[in-house]
C-alpha cells in the first residue's frame, strides 16, 4: 500500500512520463477491461494494479441506487476506496458497475425519481460535494465512471437514470468520466435496450460474448471473413447506426477461464488471437473485456497472450505480473452477507459479501431449468458440475450429478452447482 508521500511521488513520475501507464483510450483497439469484486478468494483491488496487461477495472457491484449499497465480495469498501486511488495513480480507469444478479431496483417509479437517484449516486461516488450528507462507501475516492450490468428486463426509467448520470459527468470538467454497459451478445439485449437504442451516449459496451452459444466467441469460425454465429458485425452496426455516440467502442467480452462461466464459452489463446484479428477489421472494436480478475490472473499466460494479440500491453508498456493474491477480511463494522455472486450471466458462486447500506438487495439464486423455477428434474444423462442444465434454447438434460443442483443465472443460462 502506498503512503501519501509515495503516492504523490508516483503521481509526479506519471505526470512526467504519461506513456508509462494509460487508462481507457477511446481511440485505441487494445484496451483490456477486467471485472473485479466478486471473485472467490480475490486479492485486494490494489494487488492487481501493477499488471500493465489491462487498463480498465469495473468494480462490481453497486446493487442499490436509491439507497446506496455496494457488494464487493470479501473486500472492505473503505479499503477499496483507498485502493481505487492507488490504482488510478498507476494508470487504471476505475468504473463502478451497477447491477449484477442481486440488483432488483425496479423502484424508479417516475422520471423525477430516476433523476434524483442519479444525483444521489453521483454524490456518493463522484467528486465530493460540499455539505452533502450522502453516504460515500469508498470514502474520498472518485471513480472514473459507471458501468451498467443490468441482468433484469423491464426496469423502469433506467434510460432517465443513465441519461442524468451522463449529464452530471459531462458537467464536471475536472477530468473525463466514462459511461459503459455490458449487454449480452443476442441483439438487441433485452435487459439494456431501454438505454442502448440511442437514448444515452455511452463510451463503450463490454458485450458478453459468452454463456450465449449462438452468438458468442465459441461460435467463431476460423478463417471466415463472415461469421454466421459470432456477431461482432451486428454490434459494429449498432455502433454505427443505433448508438447515440457514433464513436462508441465495442469490447469482446470473454470468460477468464473455464471456471468463470459456461466452460464451453471459453476459447483458448490461439482462437482468441484469431477472434481479435477478425474483430480489428471493425471500426468500433475497442479491445477485450473479461470476467473476472481472479480467474484470468489464475489462468497462467492467458492475459499476457491477450495483450500480445492486441499488439502489446494495454494500451502501452511492458507486462508485469500481478502481485500475490491476498484475501483481506472485512472490518468488523461491516455487515457480512453470504449471497450468490451477483451476476446473472456469470457462474453463480457463493461469496462472503460486504454490504454498506441501510437497505440491501440480496437474492439467493433460484434453482431452475429453462423455466427458471423448480428443482433439478428432467430426463437424460446427469449433467456434470458447472455444466449447463437449462436456459432458452437449451434441449439437454436438466438432471444434475448427485450433490449438485440446477441453478438459474439468467434466461439463457442455468448451471449445475
Amino acid at each position: 500500500m502506498y503512503s501519501t508521500k509515495s503516492f504523490l511521488s508516483l503521481a509526479s513520475v506519471l505526470a512526467a512520463v504519461p506513456s508509462a501507464f494509460a487508462g481507457f483510450s477511446a481511440s485505441s483497439s487494445d484496451n483490456v477491461a477486467i471485472y473485479w469484486g466478486q471473485g472467490p478468494n480475490q486479492g485486494t483491488l490494489a494487488s492487481y494494479c501493477s499488471n500493465t496487461d489491462f487498463n480498465i477495472i469495473p468494480v462490481s457491484f453497486l446493487v442499490s441506487i436509491k439507497e446506496i449499497s455496494v457488494n464487493v465480495g470479501n473486500a472492505d469498501p473503505t479499503q477499496v476506496g483507498k485502493d481505487i486511488i492507488t490504482c488510478q495513480g498507476m494508470g487504471k480507469t476505475i468504473l463502478l458497475s451497477i447491477g449484477g444478479e442481486t440488483f432488483t431496483e425496479n423502484l424508479l417509479s417516475s422520471s423525477d425519481v430516476a433523476t434524483s437517484a442519479a444525483k444521489t449516486v453521483w454524490a456518493a461516488f463522484g467528486p465530493k460535494q460540499s455539505g452533502s450528507s450522502t453516504t460515500r462507501p469508498f470514502g474520498d475516492a472518485v471513480i472514473d465512471g459507471f458501468d451498467f450490468d443490468i441482468e433484469k428486463p423491464n426496469l423502469s426509467n433506467m434510460d432517465v437514470f443513465a441519461g442524468e448520470l451522463r449529464s452530471l459527468m459531462d458537467a464536471e470538467t475536472s477530468k473525463k468520466y466514462y459511461l459503459t454497459a455490458a449487454p449480452q451478445c443476442p441483439y438487441p439485449d433485452l435487459n439494456e435496450q431501454s438505454f442502448l437504442q440511442g437514448q444515452v451516449a455511452f463510451d463503450a459496451v463490454f458485450v458478453q460474448f459468452y454463456n450465449n452459444p449462438s452468438c458468442g466467441v465459441s461460435a467463431f469460425t476460423k478463417g471466415s471473413s463472415t461469421q454466421s454465429g459470432f456477431n461482432m458485425a451486428t454490434w459494429d452496426n449498432w455502433a454505427a447506426t443505433k448508438s447515440k455516440n457514433k464513436d462508441v467502442k465495442v469490447f469482446v467480452g470473454i470468460p477468464g477461464s473455464t471456471a468463470a462461466a459456461n466452460p464451453a464459452s471459453f476459447v483458448d489463446s490461439a482462437t482468441l488471437a484469431d477472434i481479435i484479428t477478425y474483430s480489428k477489421t471493425f471500426k468500433s472494436f475497442g479491445g477485450i473485456m473479461s470476467w473476472d480478475m481472479v480467474t484470468i490472473v489464475g489462468n497462467t499466460g492467458y492475459l499476457s497472450a491477450i495483450s500480445k494479440a492486441l499488439g502489446g500491453a494495454a494500451p502501452s508498456g511492458g507486462s508485469s505480473p500481478a502481485t500475490s493474491v491476498v484475501t483481506t477480511a472485512p472490518k468488523a463494522s461491516s455487515t457480512l452477507v453470504t449471497s450468490v455472486k451477483p451476476s446473472a450471466t456469470r457462474t453463480a458462486t457463493l461469496t462472503t459479501s460486504v454490504i454498506t447500506s441501510v437497505a440491501v438487495a440480496t437474492k439467493t439464486a433460484t434453482s431452475a431449468a429453462a423455466t427458471g423455477t423448480g428443482s433439478s428434474t428432467g430426463s437424460g444423462k446427469a449433467v456434470a458440475m458447472w455444466s449447463q442444465c437449462g436456459g432458452i434454447g437449451y434441449t439437454g438434460s436438466t438432471v444434475c450429478e448427485a450433490g449438485s443442483t440446477c441453478v438459474r443465472t439468467d434466461d439463457y443460462w442455468s448451471a449445475c452447482q
